[in-house]
């Protein structure tokens, strides 16, 4: 009993999450970039980013996508935040 009420809170976690993700699709986020290709958006959503940049800088990000775990993003030269 335990592990199938285990079970269905992860899979309600992740419903939950996916939902997240999805609703952020075709946004552009200020993104706060971290090590490499990653950062996060202003409510902690981890973004992966296409090309690595350097840690500590805002960046605006057009988020085209997910996989799941943390949204897609590409750099948008543009409007970087500053």
């Amino acid at each position: 009993v335990v592990k199938e009420r285990a079970k269905r809170l992860r899979d309600k976690g992740q419903e939950a999450l996916e939902r997240h993700l999805d609703g952020k699709v075709g946004q552009r986020l200020t993104v706060l970039s971290e090590t490499g290709n990653t950062g996060r958006a202003a409510d902690f959503t981890l973004v992966k980013l296409k090309k690595p940049v350097l840690s500590g800088v805002f960046l605006s990000t057009m988020i085209y996508g997910h996989n799941g775990r943390e949204l897609l993003g590409e750099r948008s030269t543009a409007n970087d935040a500053r």
